[in-house]
């Protein structure tokens, strides 16, 4: 039997897939199909990694946004957009899909400021996220308050994204 997954792949897929095609009964909790580690909290060593490999991921578009290296903004995107893709930050990878179409489009010039604003969003999500929901919030306000707040949009809906999963979370 063959079965193709596609990613993001979550536990649960994994471990239906894997039933499926070795026939054997599939013992694993029932899942909801987005959770991120069948709903676990994701190990502060695996956070603290996905938060260094966003930084490096900053610095390689810089650099690349430089350059002026579409190939490398391409490679660099296509792999921060999966890897927030498993980490459930749809919007953020959403983001670098749009973005990726853009420089498709028109290039690498044309894309700086999105570039930016794409680094700005990790930087101030991911990177150094804020500690409390009050502190969220507190960012929002200082980015909405900001001298050129249509640059600080892109960051302030992913810091909204952020609130609303706190609150779903409990």
């Amino acid at each position: 039997m063959t079965r193709v997954l596609s990613k993001p792949l979550s536990l649960r897929d994994l471990g239906q897939a894997l039933s499926e095609v070795t026939g054997t009964e599939w013992g694993g909790k029932a899942w909801s199909g987005s959770e991120l580690l069948a709903g676990d909290a994701v190990p502060d060593d695996i956070r603290r990694v996905f938060r260094e490999s966003c930084q490096a991921s900053v610095a390689t578009l810089c650099r690349a946004r430089d350059a002026d290296d579409t190939a490398a903004i391409l490679a660099e995107l296509h792999a921060l957009r999966g890897a927030l893709g498993v980490f459930n930050m749809q919007h953020m990878a959403a983001l670098c899909m749009d973005l990726e179409q853009d420089v498709r489009a028109n290039g690498v010039r044309a894309c700086s400021t999105g570039v930016k604003q794409l680094c700005d969003a990790l930087q101030t999500s991911v990177i150094s996220p804020p500690e409390s929901l009050h502190d969220l919030l507190e960012r929002m306000l200082s980015l909405a308050d900001a001298k050129a707040p249509e640059d600080a949009m892109a960051q302030i809906a992913v810091l909204a994204r952020q609130a609303q999963q706190r609150l779903r979370d409990g």
